[in-house]
């Protein structure tokens, strides 16, 4: 919020807001969302926005993806060679395509 008031001379106020996260098993994704804790209005140079307490701005999508189906994702995507490197576990891993 504090870069967008940068970029186009809002207010947002940051204490106006929480950061909510949800785990949609569906799409195999975390949402973020910010959250407003009262009803307020942000303003910026020729406009504005009301906003009622508990409405949402979605931010941001972080998908999950299995190994094997991202690899085969992106060789669906024209990646024909790909490398990668996970933790101990195999919870995480780093991939490196090319195309």
């Amino acid at each position: 919020l504090l870069h967008v008031n940068r970029l186009i001379a809002s207010d947002f106020r940051l204490s106006d807001w929480r950061h909510v996260a949800r785990y949609d098993v569906s799409a195999s994704r975390i949402e973020m969302h910010l959250e407003a804790l009262r009803d307020l209005t942000v303003q910026w140079p020729g406009g504005g926005r009301r906003f009622a307490a508990g409405e949402r701005i979605h931010t941001e999508n972080s998908y999950k993806h299995a190994l094997p189906a991202f690899t085969a994702l992106l060789r669906q995507a024209g990646f024909a060679s790909t490398q990668h490197w996970t933790d101990e576990r195999g919870w995480f891993a780093m991939v490196y395509a090319r195309a």
